[in-house]
């Protein structure tokens, strides 16, 4: 590339690495009970801290992320409750009702979280289960070494 003696020639090389583990929770005794899954996602970078991904940020992305994902196929938001988890910070569970099959059949709500637990680990819950089993899982959910 020419430039110019007005500009510099600056390159900053990052080096940035994704993890994602899946964990799914169901009721082997009755599937219509409903079921959870556990998206635990770890973000690695080299060099210095403004490399890092900012947790806060990320979360509120990820979360408007999903919601988005799930309104393009017809789901309304419904509702929402906030929970600490485990490392005592707040966690917005958004539900979600999803499109009725037919007029017969009852609606489907769908609850979402999405936080971190530092600036590396971050978890993506999307559960079918009732609210009060959710919002447990948020709150007693923990990372270990």
């Amino acid at each position: 590339m020419n430039l110019s003696q007005e500009y510099q020639k600056e390159a900053e090389i990052a080096v940035v690495g994704m993890l994602a583990q899946t964990l799914f929770i169901n009721n082997s005794l009755d599937a219509t009970e409903g079921n959870a899954t556990l998206m635990f996602i770890t973000f690695m970078s080299e060099g210095n801290e403004s490399n890092q991904i900012a947790p806060e940020a990320f979360a509120e992305y990820m979360g408007n992320m999903m919601i988005g994902a799930f309104k393009l196929s017809g789901a309304k938001e419904v509702g929402n409750m906030v929970v600490k988890n485990s490392i005592g910070e707040n966690v917005t569970i958004e539900t979600i009702r999803m499109p009725q099959e037919d007029s017969q059949s009852a609606p489907k709500d769908m609850h979402l979280a999405y936080w971190s637990f530092d600036p590396y680990n971050n978890v993506l819950l999307t559960s079918n289960l009732d609210l009060n089993t959710t919002a447990e899982i948020v709150e007693t959910l923990t990372i270990k070494p």
